[in-house]
């Protein structure tokens, strides 16, 4: 399958993202015994984007190798990663409006960049999924996850800058 050395790399960085975050946690509950519900939240997040990030790799590899035509298979796999970024949007624009504490975790900025951005990939991926104007293959797939595989990068630095200045 085309972009399949691809899909397998991103597969193991964010396996090697997941593991670090146990790393995370560690660092972070050195001289404590409870973290913080924001730390907890953001490390929940990083483990959950990461192995989602793993099972979004494998995703097209397993449909081709199932025999299935590329376009169900475009159509499977970027409607999934469609609604997986549509609830991280839901889950961070209600997080963010309800915890006071996130806005410390991810600056104003920062977060108009990653939504805006998340919500063109969105656009991206329906439009994939659904071969409105774009050609039905695997790049067009391997844009949104590799910006799910930013955000995740992007969620690792905030763990590891909130260790930095605990420490």
């Amino acid at each position: 399958m085309e972009g399949s050395d691809y899909l397998l790399t991103c597969a193991e960085v964010a396996a090697a993202l997941a593991g670090f975050s146990a790393l995370i946690v560690a660092l972070g509950q050195q001289g404590s015994d409870d973290l913080s519900a924001q730390y907890r939240a953001l490390v929940g997040n990083l483990i959950e984007r990461s192995l989602v990030s793993v099972f979004l790799s494998f995703l097209p590899i397993l449909l081709s190798g199932l025999g299935t035509s590329p376009e169900i298979t475009w159509l499977l796999s970027s409607s999934t990663l469609a609604s997986y970024i549509v609830s991280i949007a839901w889950r961070s624009m209600a997080l963010r409006r309800s915890d006071p504490a996130f806005s410390e975790l991810v600056s104003g900025p920062a977060f108009t960049i990653l939504f805006s951005a998340g919500m063109l990939v969105l656009a991206l991926q329906l439009a994939h999924a659904f071969g409105l104007g774009l050609q039905q293959h695997v790049w067009w797939y391997l844009v949104g996850l590799t910006w799910l595989l930013a955000s995740v990068a992007y969620t690792f630095y905030f763990g590891i800058r909130r260790w930095a200045r605990s420490a």
